[in-house]
């Protein structure tokens, strides 16, 4: 019989380690507290299992701020909320998740950003996909099960717009989702490890948060769009990044080879 210890070192060595999204998800706003901002900004709210939108409250320098809140198309696993408000005139603008009768703690965030009056709007430019890499593990509690899609343009959120055919994409007949620019920031609790830096979406299962991208076909005709704080949007790449679904088939492979 394997008794207490010698059973948790059997378990290591036969399973993978959760990591860093082995948790429970929290809400977010991107970009992060302590940003500095333009006056005419746009924040992103991600909050996980949705249900009822979430009301969003701000104050600048201490005000009431009025806001234009709206509800953006994302995935099962949690909602996006775009915020956009104007505090021009002010040097500190102050965002709080109002809470909801029930509602978990983990769906009530803040965040205070310094008004940057000489912020410089940027050029919407072209996101480019840089690397497709595929993510497949699972523990006791859940799994991991993406295609990772690293990208060039550095933005606090993203459009993700797709295309089962090629010719559907470049026509401009596509569907989409906005994603955070890391899904580590579900899981970033105070006091835990800083999020990664640099742009990364996650298709797919995953780990403890759930599906972040529904996978119907085994490929899809993908480009990205970086959405900034000052709401300049960047436009998807002309030709689009064929990714195959995590762990595609043989058979998946074969029918590509005959449909191409």
């Amino acid at each position: 019989m394997v008794r207490g210890g010698a059973l948790a070192i059997l378990l290591s060595a036969i399973a993978p380690q959760a990591g860093a999204k082995c948790a429970m998800p929290r809400a977010f706003f991107l970009p992060d507290t302590g940003s500095s901002m333009p006056a005419s900004a746009t924040v992103y709210l991600f909050v996980p299992q949705p249900g009822t939108p979430p009301t969003v409250i701000a104050q600048a320098d201490g005000k009431d701020l009025p806001l234009k809140v709206d509800s953006l198309p994302a995935p099962t696993a949690f909602s996006v909320t775009r915020v956009r408000f104007d505090a021009t005139g002010h040097t500190t603008v102050e965002l709080a998740v109002k809470p909801e009768p029930g509602a978990p703690a983990a769906h009530r965030r803040d965040v205070a950003y310094r008004i940057d009056p000489h912020w410089k709007r940027r050029g919407a430019g072209t996101t480019q996909i840089a690397k497709v890499e595929e993510e497949c593990h699972r523990w006791t509690c859940s799994y991991q099960e993406t295609q990772n899609l690293d990208v060039t343009e550095p933005a606090p959120a993203y459009r993700v717009e797709w295309a089962h055919v090629r010719a559907d994409y470049v026509a401009g007949r596509r569907q989409s989702i906005v994603l955070p620019r890391r899904m580590e920031h579900f899981f970033a609790w105070p006091g835990g490890s800083p999020v990664p830096a640099g742009g990364r979406l996650e298709l797919g299962h995953v780990d403890c948060l759930g599906s972040a991208f529904e996978w119907a076909v085994p490929r899809l005709w993908v480009g990205v769009a970086a959405l900034h704080a000052d709401g300049a949007e960047g436009t998807p790449a002309t030709t689009p990044t064929m990714v195959y679904r995590p762990r595609p088939s043989v058979l998946d492979r074969l029918r590509d080879l005959v449909t191409r």
